[in-house]
């Protein structure tokens, strides 16, 4: 029988150390990695840091001089006869509003717009709607009335100043979890700060057998950078 070799074949040898800069390039290579990786995690970390508590009576009064503003989200609403879903872009301009609605709404997208003294919509190829309100237009669309007048403070976690608002729920944060107003109660959940603005990003809406639900995805609070822009 044959004594197996003291030296193995080179094809199981393992590679020499050194002579090279191989090893320095994978070291190096690491490091980027990692740091990289704690980049990553720190970012991660600071964009879901919880928002401070703040005062109640102080938030309110820099929400109500926030009139001027722009979101974009996903609104879900139930009615007796439809349920659905609709991407939601909304831009407000003091009393000036503009609501664009689209996806399973038929073919296009439904753009209500006006002020407080009128309210109009518009749809590829249809004759223009109009109408004192929103609500009433909101009602023709989806099948549920939603108080757009109320809802423009609604929607920054406020109640509106009128009608007179029944039981509201402020957390040990300092910001509105509950809201029973024009016959609807409103919860408020995923605050986040936006600027200098903390406002909600998900806010359920019930009255009787209709509803709604909003999830706002991007808030641009102040004017619209992108309506301003030369």
């Amino acid at each position: 029988m044959t004594a197996p070799p003291d030296t193995p074949p080179a094809a199981l040898r393992p590679p020499a150390l050194g002579g090279g800069p191989a090893p320095a390039r994978r070291c190096g290579l690491i490091v980027i990695a990692c740091l990289a990786t704690f980049l990553l995690v720190l970012a991660g970390c600071a964009a879901q840091a919880p928002v401070k508590a703040v005062d109640w009576s102080r938030h309110r009064s820099a929400l109500e001089g926030l009139d001027r503003w722009r979101l974009e989200g996903k609104i879900g609403y139930r009615a007796p006869a439809d349920n659905g879903s609709a991407w939601l872009n909304w831009h407000q301009d003091r009393d000036a509003y503009t609501l664009i609605l689209s996806g399973p709404l038929g073919a296009g997208a439904a753009r209500i717009q006006g002020d407080a003294n009128h309210a109009v919509l518009l749809r590829a190829g249809e004759d223009p709607l109009e109408a004192p309100t929103a609500t009433e237009l909101t009602h023709w669309l989806l099948g549920l009335q939603l108080p757009v007048e109320q809802m423009r403070h609604w929607i920054k976690g406020m109640p509106a100043a009128t009608p007179p608002y029944g039981e509201m729920v402020v957390g040990p944060d300092g910001r509105l979890q509950r809201l029973e107003q024009s016959g609807w109660t409103l919860t408020y959940s995923d605050y986040r700060r936006h600027d200098e603005w903390i406002l909600p990003g998900k806010i359920r809406g019930t009255n009787g057998d209709v509803g709604f639900t909003l999830v706002i995805g991007r808030w641009q609070p102040g004017p619209d950078r992108e309506a301003d822009a030369p």
